[in-house]
């Protein structure tokens, strides 16, 4: 008898965690290490002199890119380091509660096939810092071009159709 109860709560203990692990997105507690600093008028400080905000608007990446600069007079979110990374993820988390969803950052490629492809991000600053998924970029069927966060709900970058319609992350000089 005490075997099928203790089988019955293991089985029950692994359907929670199966139930609840789709709605987790970044642990609270790590958050903690990176709490929200404002900048006035919704925007977070990510960087010493980066502010970014969460938009709660599925757009294309270029369609993004264009709000980001016409609406909000900055470009999608570049993350040149860890702690930008950190700053962004836990923005997000905060936004967007419990859901999973991957979000445009201002990552694309530039240059194209016959001079070569590189990544490059749309507000000009340099490219170093990377965080790819294991396998990526892997440019499936020759047309991911742009490039989305919080890839399969680990904060990992993958790069992706820009022509899908996503959240997105906008950021400026404050």
């Amino acid at each position: 008898m005490r075997l099928a109860v203790v089988t019955a709560v293991l089985l029950l203990v692994c359907i929670l965690d199966t139930v609840t692990a789709r709605f987790r997105f970044y642990p609270a507690f790590k958050c903690k290490s990176y709490p929200d600093k404002p900048c006035g008028g919704g925007w977070s400080r990510i960087g010493a002199k980066h502010c970014a905000k969460f938009v709660w608007s599925k757009k294309t990446f270029n369609d993004a890119q264009d709000y980001c600069r016409n609406s909000q007079g900055g470009h999608l979110v570049s993350i040149h380091n860890e702690a930008e990374m950190m700053n962004v993820r836990c923005l997000t988390s905060r936004a967007m509660r419990y859901l999973r969803n991957s979000f445009w950052i201002g990552l694309r490629k530039t240059g194209n096939q016959h001079v070569g492809w590189r990544f490059g991000y749309t507000d000009g600053s340099e490219f170093k810092y990377t965080r790819w998924h294991r396998g990526e970029p892997n440019n499936s069927d020759g047309k991911e071009h742009c490039v989305e966060s919080n890839y399969k709900n680990r904060g990992y970058w993958n790069d992706i159709r820009c022509s899908d319609k996503k959240y997105f992350v906008c950021a400026k000089n404050m």
